[in-house]
């Protein structure tokens, strides 16, 4: 099975938008959400170049970490996080990443861009994942600050105590923002079942059943994923 690593794709009409709730964090970030479809013919080329653009991103700017995968559709989802809007600005003036972006563009079928607000990012220093998962949740909206301290806190305790679990990243979408996205990094799958039948998430999957009303859970391709020692900085 082809090894996936992480990967970004820019657009430039994406948003930045700033981060505001911290955990084990950089000070200050922006972030955002892009969702390629590759035309059937041309899947494995579109992986490769979003591959070749990621590594000329993190060696030419400042990005904090560039986290996403191909799920089972061929769906390209990936979340990218700098330290600030001028980092942002300056890929858009790069030209040698704007002449990649154009490849890119040009082998999908579709691209989707997502403005979001980060809700909590919590990472280890150093780690390799193995396993990725990803969610979007609809909480209802009269729940929403319940949910969001129960989701906090599971967070949190999980990254600190649990040693296979890697990374929690959550965000909302900005015009929905009882519309959760989240990011789950493993170290591998026996990680991620015993974190799912740990008592951390089991509380907040007790606590959280009567505040979600949809839930979407998307599982990516098998993958070596470093994780970022920049958001410790």
């Amino acid at each position: 099975m082809k090894k996936l690593s992480f990967c970004l794709t820019l657009t430039l009409m994406l948003l930045c938008v700033p981060f505001h709730t911290k955990a084990s964090a950089a000070p200050a970030a922006f972030l955002r959400w892009v969702i390629y479809q590759a035309e059937p013919a041309s899947s494995q080329q579109l992986f490769d170049s979003i591959q070749n653009y990621n590594r000329l991103v993190l060696s030419r700017t400042d990005a904090l970490a560039i986290y996403g995968g191909q799920d089972s559709s061929g769906a390209m989802i990936f979340l990218e996080i700098y330290p600030d809007a001028k980092t942002c600005e300056a890929i858009t003036k790069d030209e040698l990443l704007q002449n990649k972006l154009t490849q890119l563009n040009s082998l999908a079928a579709n691209v989707r861009t997502l403005a979001a607000e980060p809700f909590l990012l919590a990472a280890k220093p150093y780690g390799t994942a193995d396993r990725v998962r990803m969610a979007r949740l609809v909480i209802d909206p009269q729940k929403l600050d319940a949910y969001k301290a129960v989701l906090a806190e599971e967070i949190k305790a999980s990254v600190a105590n649990e040693p296979g679990v890697l990374s929690l990243l959550a965000t909302t979408e900005t015009q929905h923002p009882n519309i959760f996205h989240l990011l789950e990094l493993y170290r591998d799958d026996q990680a991620y079942q015993e974190h799912i039948a740990g008592k951390y998430f089991q509380k907040y999957n007790d606590a959280a059943q009567n505040m979600i009303l949809e839930k979407n859970l998307i599982v990516t391709l098998p993958q070596n994923v470093a994780i970022s020692n920049k958001l410790q900085q």
